[in-house]
C-alpha cells in the first residue's frame, strides 16, 4: 500500500477544493481581415500597374515606305464544278 499516485487531468474530481483553475488563454487576433485587405490592395496596385503599362506601351509599326512599295496581287480563282445529281 506504499504505492501512491496523483490523480492528475481528466481523473480529478472538478468539485474538489485543491483542483487547479486553469487559466484562459490569451484570445488570438484574428487577421484575417487584414490579410484580406492587404491582398485587395496589392490586387488593384498591380492591375493599375498592368493598365497603365499596356496603354504606355506602342504595337511595333511597319515603316510606311514598306507599306507603300506593296503591289496588290490578283489570284485567280478555279473555275466552278456542279456536283452531279445523286441517281
Amino acid at each position: 500500500m506504499g504505492d501512491v499516485r496523483v490523480a492528475a487531468g481528466l481523473d480529478r474530481l472538478p468539485w474538489l477544493a485543491d483542483e487547479p483553475q486553469t487559466r484562459a488563454l490569451p484570445r488570438r487576433r484574428r487577421m484575417w481581415p487584414l490579410w484580406l485587405a492587404a491582398g485587395l490592395v496589392a490586387l488593384i496596385v498591380i492591375a493599375g500597374a498592368a493598365y497603365w503599362l499596356g496603354t504606355r506601351s506602342s504595337p511595333v509599326e511597319q515603316p510606311r515606305a514598306a507599306i507603300a512599295d506593296r503591289v496588290p496581287v490578283t489570284v485567280p480563282l478555279p473555275a466552278p464544278v456542279m456536283p452531279s445529281p445523286l441517281p
